[in-house]
């Protein structure tokens, strides 16, 4: 009998059987045996998990992509935060039209015209002047037969305050004063300047030792100087009451009367003027009162302002109403004064004066900043010895203002439509944004999808969603515009898109340009979506999701993007709306990607795995005596896993060659039923059942050189329906071999 020597696993079941029988005397006979080898024990077959998973993802590196819900739904997840960089272009950048204000000091006022207004008053007339008659004549007490002036008398007046004037309105007051020692029934007053007559003014019953008050109107145009008045006098019998003495012509005073031009010595004249200062529009709307700017910083620059007047101005005071500091009420109003050392005296000149703004705010309805000016000139009437100035009512007060360097903090009104870069052009690179410069695209590398798809080639994901969480404090409405394209490792490019007609597609009306390696990007290559605006300008969180319903997202994940490379533009406000913004301006997005592992398969999904399995030393050569006569492979398995499963088995020699193969190229698969489903696509049972594989005698002479078993599985979704797949899913299998043995005993 020929034997090798080595120890096979059947041959000694097979000697333990023939040593138990009582051999045939026949020299040669024949033994059959019938035994069970288990060639895979029994093994769970997670669908995710580590070694014994069909997905090992310790291996891949894709478990840090995973995710459960509480359903214990699993999910393909991953996220990664972008930086847009500063968005500060998205604040309003409000100019100032510079604006020169000329504050005249208009018409003039006169009050006083000397500076001693005594008991001589400014000038007077005595007793025989006016009567004619010798005052010796007529002690106290004497008999004054009635008479009246033989000629007027002239009395110049010192006026040491005035010079001349030119009439605008008005009249004069004159006051004087009886000492003549008699009633006087009437007193004619010509004035006078010079030698023209201006005027009459009459006095009755001006008694003696009182004083009385008559105003003369001046004519418009009249020009005053060299006061002096012709007096007459008249008079009833009496009895004089003292000794003879004088009518003192007691003060000249205006009575509302103002001047065009004058010489004098004025008091103080008050003036004011208001205007307005224009912002642009073409940034930042003021349409309705609350509106308003907060400054972060600027100034209000006074390039020049000049006292172009003969005399000094006390207080110049310039008020903006429409600028509040903290607390902003309506007493808050910026007023910047020149007073004191800061005085406009006459003639002086003040350069480059400037007023921060800082944590100011502007309120300009209508886009005017509304300004006034108020100014009172020096009193110029110091007694005796006063210099008069020529004065006119054009003289000015000059100012040169603008508003400069304003940076702002907050707006709130309409922040007029603008478009902001998202990202940076490179310096040294073709203008315009490019999705494959490194520098200027936001790029995500996303590790394990290729891994993923290297495992299931054909899988195809039906639920994924891919979203922009976002912080923001943009108060007015916000549209972004840009491309996102994912690449494989193989280099295939494929864009998101917005499904036609929905609210992403972005309009062929819209010109931003964008390219991909130089190539402008068409409009139906990108993506839209709009940010909700936070109504108070603080932070607020939302996001934006893209799904099956609105986007190509399901296509662009299907596809396993190895890297997410996105370029865009924010448009700012495009309805032109009113809201509110805020400095620094916030746009943090933060993209989310989940893909659930609702999937099907349109075409079967492959798996493969090799194992290890040595069956030199179990089963027999062709040539040995002990030879397999018969062989059936058993599959045991319990499937609970949505997915139906072809099985192809593979038995592979030391360099992986394949010995052979079930079933033969030219059968069908084995098929492993998929678990039974709910209406939601999860697993609701488990499917339990084996498969038995019949081996050709030619399979079993070459089954010995297997050192490696491949497994290949073929899966597909229960009835290319959307399934979905639980962490908890999996399949168990074992493989066992029943082989007929047969032996030749010489």
């Amino acid at each position: 009998m020929q034997l090798r020597s080595r120890h096979y696993l059947l041959l000694l079941g097979s000697l333990f059987v023939l040593s138990n029988c009582e051999l045939p005397e026949s020299p040669d006979f024949k033994t059959d045996q019938r035994v069970d080898i288990p060639l895979m024990q029994s093994r769970e077959l997670k669908f995710l998990g580590g070694a014994n998973a069909l997905i090992d993802t310790t291996k891949s590196g894709i478990d840090t992509l995973l995710s459960v819900d509480p359903n214990g739904l699993v999910s393909l997840s991953f996220d990664e935060s972008f930086d847009f960089g500063d968005l500060t272009d998205a604040v309003p950048d409000v100019t100032v039209d510079p604006t020169s204000v000329n504050a005249e000091v208009g018409p003039l006022s006169l009050n006083d015209f000397a500076s001693d207004t005594g008991p001589d008053g400014l000038g007077k007339a005595n007793f025989q002047q006016l009567t004619g008659v010798n005052p010796a004549l007529v002690p106290a007490g004497s008999f004054l037969p009635a008479g009246g002036s033989p000629n007027p008398v002239n009395i110049n007046l010192a006026t040491d305050y005035f010079v001349s004037a030119t009439i605008t309105s008005g009249g004069i007051s004159v006051t004087l004063t009886n000492r003549l020692g008699f009633n006087l029934s009437s007193v004619t007053m010509a004035l006078k300047s010079g030698a023209t007559a201006v005027g009459n003014i009459n006095f009755t019953n001006l008694l003696h030792n009182t004083q009385q008050t008559s105003t003369l109107t001046i004519p418009a145009g009249t020009v005053l100087q060299s006061l002096n008045v012709d007096v007459s006098i008249a008079w009833g019998n009496q009895n004089t009451q003292a000794q003879p003495d004088e009518l003192v012509v007691q003060n000249v005073s205006g009575q509302a009367l103002v001047a065009s031009e004058v010489v004098a010595a004025v008091g103080p004249q008050s003036f004011e003027t208001a205007g307005e200062v224009v912002v642009a529009e073409d940034q930042f709307l003021f349409t309705q009162p609350t509106d308003y700017i907060e400054v972060e910083s600027g100034t209000i620059d006074i390039a020049r302002i000049a006292n172009n007047m003969g005399l000094g101005i006390e207080t110049f005071t310039l008020s903006f109403p429409s600028i509040l500091r903290a607390p902003y009420g309506v007493g808050d109003s910026l007023v910047i004064t020149f007073a004191g050392a800061t005085a406009l005296t006459a003639g002086r000149e003040i350069l480059n004066y400037q007023v921060s703004l800082a944590n100011t705010r502007i309120i300009a309805p209508n886009n005017e900043v509304r300004y006034s000016v108020a100014a009172t000139t020096e009193d110029m009437r110091q007694g005796a010895g006063s210099n008069p100035a020529t004065i006119r009512a054009t003289d000015n007060v000059f100012a040169s203002v603008g508003i400069t360097g304003l940076a702002i903090r907050q707006a709130t009104g309409v922040i007029v439509s603008r478009t902001v870069d998202l990202n940076d052009d490179a310096a040294g690179s073709a203008p315009g944004v490019d999705l494959f410069n490194d520098e200027e695209a936001n790029l995500i590398e996303v590790g394990g999808l290729e891994d993923f798809s290297d495992k299931l080639e054909g899988l195809e994901f039906t639920d994924a969603s891919f979203s922009v969480a976002y912080t923001s404090n943009i108060g007015v409405p916000a549209k972004v515009v840009g491309a996102f394209v994912g690449s494989t490792p193989g280099g295939e490019r494929f864009y998101l898109r917005g499904l036609a007609g929905g609210a992403l597609e972005v309009p062929s009306t819209f010109t931003h340009s964008f390219t991909a390696d130089g190539v402008p990007v068409p409009n139906s290559n990108l993506i839209q979506f709009d940010l909700t605006p936070s109504p108070d300008g603080n932070l607020i969180q939302d996001e934006v999701v893209f799904d099956r319903n609105n986007s190509t997202i399901t296509d662009f994940l299907n596809k396993l993007p190895n890297e997410i490379r996105f370029v865009g533009v924010a448009m700012i406000n495009p309805d032109n709306q009113r809201g509110i913004i805020n400095k620094p301006v916030r746009f943090d997005p933060f993209i989310a990607v989940n893909i659930p592992l609702a999937l099907r398969t349109l075409t079967a999904a492959n798996y493969q795995d090799t194992m290890k399995m040595d069956l030199s030393g179990t089963l027999p050569e062709p040539e040995d005596d002990l030879q397999l006569n018969a062989g059936t492979l058993i599959i045991d398995y319990e499937n609970r896993l949505p997915l139906e499963i072809g099985l192809d088995l593979r038995f592979l020699d030391e360099n992986f060659a394949i010995v052979t193969q079930a079933p033969l190229p030219t059968e069908a698969d084995f098929v492993i039923q998929a678990a039974p489903v709910d209406a939601n696509g999860f697993v609701s049972g488990a499917r339990i059942g084996a498969l038995t594989i019949n081996l050709s005698k030619a399979q079993l002479d070459q089954l010995n050189r297997t050192r490696h078993l491949g497994l290949e599985a073929h899966i597909n979704s229960s009835g290319n329906q959307e399934v979905r797949v639980r962490a908890t899913d999996g399949i168990t299998v074992a493989i066992r071999a029943r082989f007929s043995t047969g032996m030749t005993v010489n």
